[in-house]
């Protein structure tokens, strides 16, 4: 029969970790009053009394289940309270010392056993989960496209884990496998846990509903989760998904307390057999699948992200060349044609004065352009000296820089409570002073620009930083192209810029090993998340 953890209440608990007996000779509740001598203190510490009073609550329970003495001797896992050997006597009387640490040696080599049964279950795990890598690293090394091989990896790491559904996010990009939630609620799901999990660790559940009360929704789906996300390169996250499964329970006694007739609280007093069913359960998570888990994001990811990066890099390089010969050929022709007329017109002095100014305006443009392109290669190649910044006095310093676009357009910024990061002050100027420029410079023609900036929650060492605007916003389809190198949303002709103001925020915040990204959910502008180190990480 299963007892109810609650049994043991949580100062118990902490007491059987520090001492790992409690004696109880008898269980009535008559206790020997304690004399101090008139130089102590009235009050004592028994923490490490063995043979101190007990709770009336506790002697009551075991006087209901027919006991009169009794002794426990904790069962510890890794520094943890994992259970109690309990021996109980009908009668009056102190298990006699010399056994008790005949006690502890059998609960000893008991927890020895079962640690080793993990360990040796994990060991299996682990050692499948490498034959699997290598496989993987293979077809990979044959086939060259990570994306195709990640396609068969997937449904493999389903079945590892023993989950009915997966779901592995790089990126803007999902891949979902198995009996999984709609890719909405994963989406939700998603940004749920990381705003919930204090640090980049798992996240785990045998009642997601519990924890979030949407999963309700899914809860055939989506019962359990086992949630592992990881910062490399871009943010990835590994989802595997459990249905519920009937659970039966045989408890000894129905789990409930009641008021006795002298209005105290009093324990159960049946320890009867009493069988409970729960359908709102997954099948628990294991230690082992917890640790391979955590083998999965440290052995595959480091392929997957490096494969992945390296093939979304080449193919930005190449639209990258294509797009700066374009831009670039677009502010020489100008000043060709410019020279053409002033040749055609043989120097007439009011054509001169013309093209002289078209020549100049389409240099300017070429110059702004180049050096946006020499920017960004010294915040990607060269390193960057970093120290605590508040980002308070940064933004004093953007919005001081900005005040004459801001009083002309009527904008209003409000800078909430900042933060301060482990950054290069400068770059962080420059980063807001384009953030900021943009949601004035996108301003919506029927409304004046109304720019918000406020501090969540540190996550693995991040600080949250979100920018929101009221402007015209971002289509979601664009929420990636918007940060590359060269890409418009807009003509030329109806905003200034060379088309690198956020390629360059990127590589600003990639530089400090943070975040940036487009909030695509947000449909009344634009809002813009980002994460900043908060200290040094080595």
């Amino acid at each position: 029969l299963c007892f109810p953890a609650a049994d043991i209440p949580k100062q118990a608990r902490e007491l059987m970790k520090m001492v790992p007996y409690r004696v109880i000779g008898n269980t009535g509740d008559e206790s020997l009053a304690i004399e101090t001598l008139s130089d102590q203190p009235d009050e004592i510490d028994l923490t490490w009394s063995i043979a101190r009073a007990a709770s009336v609550m506790h002697t009551q329970y075991l006087r209901n289940m027919g006991v009169e003495a009794s002794f426990s001797c904790s069962l510890m896992q890794k520094d943890a309270l994992w259970g109690m050997i309990a021996l109980h006597d009908t009668g009056p009387g102190y298990l006699p010392f010399d056994s008790w640490s005949m006690v502890q040696e059998i609960g000893a080599a008991l927890m020895m056993r079962f640690d080793q049964e993990q360990r040796v279950e994990t060991n299996k795990m682990i050692t499948k989960l490498r034959e699997i890598e290598n496989k993987f690293a293979s077809t990979l090394r044959k086939s060259g496209d990570v994306e195709d091989v990640l396609v068969t990896l997937i449904p493999v790491l389903q079945k590892f884990m023993n989950a009915d559904g997966f779901a592995m996010q790089y990126g803007s990009n999902l891949y979902i496998e198995g009996r999984a939630p709609p890719k909405d609620f994963i989406t939700k799901l998603l940004k749920w846990s990381c705003s919930t999990v204090s640090g980049m660790d798992l996240l785990q559940s045998s009642e997601l509903h519990r924890l979030w009360p949407p999963a309700k929704a899914h809860i055939d789906t989506a019962c359990g989760v086992l949630i592992q996300p990881v910062a490399v390169h871009r943010v990835c996250q590994l989802v595997w998904f459990r249905g519920p499964v009937t659970n039966t329970v045989h408890w000894a006694g129905k789990q409930t307390a009641k008021p006795a007739k002298d209005g105290r609280l009093s324990p159960r007093d049946s320890f009867e057999k009493w069988t409970t069913q729960n359908a709102e359960l997954s099948l628990a998570w294991r230690p082992s699948e917890l640790k391979s888990a955590r083998e999965i994001f440290t052995e595959f990811l480091d392929i997957i992200a490096t494969q992945l990066l390296l093939k979304e890099e080449n193919a930005n390089l190449r639209q990258f060349a294509y797009a700066a010969a374009h831009d670039i050929k677009a502010p020489l022709r100008g000043i060709e044609m410019a020279l053409d007329w002033m040749i055609e017109e043989e120097f007439d002095p009011s054509v001169v004065r013309e093209t002289h100014s078209i020549a100049h305006s389409t240099s300017r443009q070429l110059l702004d352009l180049t050096d946006g392109l020499l920017e960004m290669a010294v915040i990607q190649e060269q390193s960057i000296e970093r120290t605590n910044v508040p980002v308070a006095n940064v933004f004093e310093t953007v919005i001081s820089l900005l005040s004459g676009v801001i009083a002309q357009s009527g904008a209003v910024v409000r800078i909430g409570d900042m933060p301060t990061v482990y950054a290069n002050e400068r770059l962080l100027v420059r980063l807001f002073l384009n953030l900021i420029s943009n949601a004035v410079k996108y301003r919506h023609t029927d409304r004046k620009p109304q720019i918000s900036v406020a501090a969540g929650p540190v996550i693995n060492n991040l600080a949250s930083i979100t920018i929101t605007d009221n402007g015209i916003g971002v289509p979601p389809e664009f929420a990636e192209r918007i940060f590359r190198p060269m890409e418009r949303l807009h003509l030329q002709d109806e905003t200034e810029g060379a088309g690198l103001g956020l390629a360059i925020c990127k590589s600003i915040v990639t530089a400090h090993n943070g975040h940036l990204s487009l909030d695509t959910e947000y449909q009344d502008g634009a809002q813009f998340q980002l994460y900043l180190p908060i200290q040094d990480k080595g």
